[in-house]
């Protein structure tokens, strides 16, 4: 069941009309050391397919509504942490090199 789900998340993440990127410090700082634009970031996640899924669904720790799914992903030459809020628009909140500090 869980694969059903995750496939139908992925072709929702793919056909999305907006996808909103969470400008945090980690992802700006990701963008800023490989030269990326926040459309590069989005084709990263629009790109995503059922051997990036790294866990989810799980419930937003504030309670709010929408599943958060988190998927790691090679891209540029570093492993990509993307979590993303299943909500619509789709929600990146993270969408960067992997334990960049």
């Amino acid at each position: 069941m869980l694969l059903e789900t995750l496939d139908d998340v992925l072709l929702r993440i793919r056909m999305a009309r907006t996808i909103r990127l969470v400008q945090t410090e980690k992802n700006r700082k990701t963008k800023y050391q490989l030269g990326l634009t926040d459309e590069d970031l989005k084709v990263i996640v629009r790109g995503l397919q059922r051997c990036d899924y790294h866990k989810g669904p799980e419930g937003d720790h504030d309670g709010s509504t929408g599943n958060i799914w988190v998927f790691k992903k090679r891209e540029y030459g570093e492993w990509f942490y993307i979590k993303l809020k299943y909500v619509e628009p789709i929600k990146a909140l993270s969408c960067h090199i992997d334990n960049i500090e």
